[in-house]
């Protein structure tokens, strides 16, 4: 996070997972990322920022990103006032959203 004292975020939220595969097994890497965007900016400049790798055990692939992308979100947002913009099919449809 940018600013350590301040975990929260809120507003509209970017979220993505995503890969860097390998030809050699075990080698691929994953991470994930979300951004809050000012939304009063005429370009949507980065707030705040929190990103990371896909630990083990978990698959080092794409959707196993984006997952871990929406467990962080969940933890970091204000409920009350977040809109969190994805783009896995995956995840949407867990969540009851239309794809």
């Amino acid at each position: 996070m940018d600013r350590p004292l301040d975990w929260n975020m809120g507003g509209c939220i970017y979220s993505h997972g995503s890969t860097y595969p390998s030809p050699y097994l075990g080698l691929s890497r994953a991470g994930w990322a979300l951004v809050q965007v000012d939304q009063q900016d005429q370009y949507g400049a980065a707030e705040k920022r929190a990103y990371g790798p896909v630990w083990s055990p978990f698959p080092q692939t794409a959707i196993s990103a984006e997952w871990c992308a929406e467990a962080v979100a969940m933890q970091l947002t204000k409920c009350t006032d977040s809109r969190l913009v994805l783009d896995c099919s995956s995840v949407l449809r867990f969540l009851g959203q239309d794809v």
